[in-house]
C-alpha cells in the first residue's frame, strides 16, 4: 500500500491533538441563556439539587468537631467566594456573595446560578438556619 505511512502519520498527528470534552456544560449554558423562563427556573432547582448533594459528601470529609457554619465558611475559603461574619447587637450573620469562584468551570456561570448553588449546599449543611437574599447578597442568620 503506498502513501500508507502517510496516512498514518496523519492520523497521529490528529489523535494526538483530540481533546475529549463534556458538551454537557456548552448545551447548559445555551439553554440558560437562551432558554424560556420555564427552563432557567428548572436549571436553577437542579442546581439547588446538585449543590445539596455536594454538602453530603464534603460534610463526609470533615471532622466531626466543625459546625455548620465554619463548615460553610471553609468551602468559601476554598472556593474563592467572599463571605464576612457581622454582629449587631445580639444577633450575628454571616454575609455570602454569590459569586461563581472556583466551583464552576463554564464560561456563563451567573450569580444567581451560584447562589442556587450555595442555597442548596447551605439547606443541607445548617438547615434550621433561614437563608435571605439582600441586593444580590445571601444572608445566614446565624443567631
Amino acid at each position: 500500500m503506498k502513501g500508507q505511512f502517510s496516512r498514518d502519520w496523519s492520523l497521529l498527528k490528529l489523535a494526538r491533538n483530540w481533546e475529549p470534552r463534556d458538551i454537557g456544560c456548552d448545551v447548559m449554558e445555551r439553554l440558560y441563556a437562551r432558554g424560556p423562563p420555564e427552563v432557567r427556573e428548572a436549571i436553577l432547582t437542579e442546581v439547588e439539587a446538585v449543590g445539596a448533594e455536594d454538602s453530603i459528601r464534603y460534610i463526609g470529609r470533615m471532622p466531626d468537631f466543625m459546625r455548620g457554619p465554619d463548615i460553610l465558611e471553609s468551602l468559601f475559603l476554598i472556593t474563592h467566594i467572599e463571605c464576612e461574619r457581622r454582629t449587631e447587637g445580639d444577633r450575628q450573620y454571616l454575609i455570602v456573595s454569590p459569586s461563581c469562584g472556583t466551583m464552576f468551570t463554564f464560561r456563563d456561570c451567573t450569580p444567581a446560578i451560584a447562589a442556587a448553588y450555595l442555597k442548596g449546599f447551605i439547606g443541607a449543611v445548617v438547615p434550621d438556619i433561614p437563608v435571605e437574599t439582600d441586593d444580590g447578597l445571601l444572608v445566614l442568620i446565624l443567631s
